[in-house]
């Protein structure tokens, strides 16, 4: 795991990666690199605990936003890794979070996202969108309806996405 003094988190595993961003909190964005692994969505998972136990600390609620533009079909292990953990939150989790979205930009990560829904219904409460600034739009909408402060000096049009981690 490599933290970035910027409020990023880059998770490599092989030729798969993950940048969690969350300097615009309370927007936090998950883009995805490569064929998840079983370790990667392990490791994504822990780090994920601890976005949501900033939430809990500080009693504030985020919306989270996986981008899936740039991954391709994870194995079936690490699809069932993916259910088995998503199962295994915190209770509180689902509070913490006030909305959560994912952008499927390919009609292959379509099939996978909507196969995980039906293995785990609850993970069809996520809303599947077509462009990260649409995710960004709903997003600040959410945040806007809940009364959260919007982040400062982020707009959805001038978000940019990260690189591929080497």
């Amino acid at each position: 795991m490599e933290r970035g003094g910027n409020g990023t988190v880059v998770l490599v595993d092989g030729g798969s990666s993950v940048v969690i961003d969350t300097r615009a909190w309370p927007v936090v964005i998950a883009t995805w690199f490569g064929e998840p692994t079983e370790t990667l969505v392990d490791r994504y998972f822990e780090s994920h605990a601890e976005v949501v136990g900033r939430a809990r600390t500080n009693r504030e609620r985020f919306v989270l936003i996986t981008d899936t533009f740039a991954t391709g079909a994870p194995s079936p292990k690490a699809r069932k890794r993916i259910v088995d953990l998503t199962a295994a939150q915190a209770a509180d989790v689902a509070r913490l979070t006030l909305r959560s979205f994912v952008v499927i930009e390919s009609m292959l990560m379509r099939g996978v996202v909507t196969a995980l829904a039906w293995i785990y219904p609850k993970m069809s409460e996520s809303e599947n969108v077509a462009t990260i600034t649409i995710a960004l739009e709903r997003a600040f909408a959410e945040l806007d309806a809940a009364r959260i402060p919007r982040p400062v000096g982020m707009t959805p049009r001038d978000y940019r996405r990260p690189t591929r981690p080497a």
